[in-house]
């Protein structure tokens, strides 16, 4: 399907005698081919003053480097979708990881398809580097592949900006989006979340709890399989989020008005209202707003001081929810507690035999 024209030169204005009316003639791109439009105007004054508009954007939209069209296009994200400051900062570093520091210099109608396809294979082929180096000698920090979720992620996220920036509206591509063509590498990624099992969530629990004992912060790298949270709503956690003495939780949902609340157990509320006391309602709970990276780090620590395999925050969240539908909750009430759909469920989170076992644990309930 062709995309909308978006102008590249401006010509007249001009009169048309027959239609006793004024135009200008505008010159724009149809994918690969140019393509001619009129817009008509009343008077030879209103033509020139949208000719001198157009022009004003086309000279804007040659002067914009990368770097300027993502921060508008995260600025678009934050004013016009709703996007949280958590959200835009995972589109940061993905379209950052894309554009190295000094393609992000140039400019943005500079962009190729070619060029595209080499900026996405450089980002597979770049290994990822270990944060900090290791101070164990028996486990050396090396660098390791690129997962395929992250770079196929970054990809589709390069692919949504170009395509805004190439929209009729924006205009600062008007020969089409340069990452349309750019087949993502390693097919599919695994769409399954790795979890822990019965007695590994007990031993992750109980050892969250005993150094929550010395240090509060310790609490939250539990808060995934507590409570099913995202990290995202952990990070960006204010203190205000915790209502009556830290029994409840509330999470704003980016892109609605809505919250989501949710039950906090109580041997967690101690180390969270100790996080929070004596400080302002709007300061960040953490103390600022921290990365992902940190939570993963604190996950990693937390679960090799349990002796239990290393889980994602993600792979914690669906075990919190497997567990959840396995002990007889219905599917339909786990997921709308944290904010998934059915499909996105069975596919992501939940494996078929949690179904199951939650199916038969309600149908004993009703026997007995």
């Amino acid at each position: 399907m062709p995309r909308s024209r978006a102008p590249d030169r401006v010509l007249g204005p001009y009169y048309d005698k027959r239609r006793d009316e004024h135009y200008l003639l505008i010159v724009g791109w149809e994918g690969d081919n140019k393509a001619k439009s009129r817009r008509r105007f009343p008077s030879k004054e209103a033509a020139a003053t949208e000719k001198d508009r157009l022009e004003a954007e086309l000279k804007a939209a040659e002067e914009t480097t990368v770097q300027q069209a993502i921060e508008r296009w995260l600025a678009f994200q934050r004013d016009d979708r709703g996007n949280g400051e958590y959200t835009l900062d995972c589109y940061r570093r993905e379209l950052y990881g894309l554009f190295p520091p000094a393609e992000r210099e140039l400019l943005l109608r500079s962009l190729t398809p070619a060029r595209a396809e080499r900026l996405y294979r450089e980002l597979v082929d770049r290994p990822v580097l270990p944060p900090k180096p290791s101070k164990d000698p028996d486990r050396p920090s090396t660098p390791r592949p690129r997962a395929v979720a992250t770079h196929q992620g970054a990809l589709a996220t390069a692919k949504w900006f170009c395509a805004w920036a190439s929209s009729k509206k924006v205009g600062l591509l008007p020969k089409g989006d340069p990452f349309a063509g750019v087949e993502p590498v390693g097919g599919a990624p695994n769409k399954g979340k790795a979890k822990l099992r019965e007695d590994e969530v007990l031993r992750y629990w109980d050892t969250a709890l005993e150094r929550a004992a010395r240090d509060p912060m310790k609490i939250i790298p539990l808060l995934p399989v507590a409570m099913g949270m995202r990290a995202g709503e952990i990070l960006t956690l204010r203190v205000r989020s915790l209502q009556l003495g830290a029994s409840l939780c509330y999470v704003e949902e980016e892109g609605k008005t809505g919250e989501r609340r949710y039950k906090v157990p109580a041997e967690l509320r101690p180390a969270l209202l100790a996080l929070a006391e004596g400080r302002p309602a709007e300061e960040w709970l953490l103390g600022w707003l921290r990365t992902e990276e940190w939570l993963r780090y604190q996950v990693k620590a937390l679960a090799r001081a349990a002796g239990v395999p290393y889980r994602c925050p993600q792979g914690l969240r669906a075990t919190h929810e497997e567990m959840a539908i396995e002990a007889g909750d219905s599917p339909e009430t786990v997921a709308a507690s944290v904010g998934h759909t059915r499909a996105v469920q069975r596919q992501h989170y939940v494996s078929p035999s949690a179904f199951a076992a939650g199916a038969q644990h309600r149908v004993l309930a009703v026997i007995e």
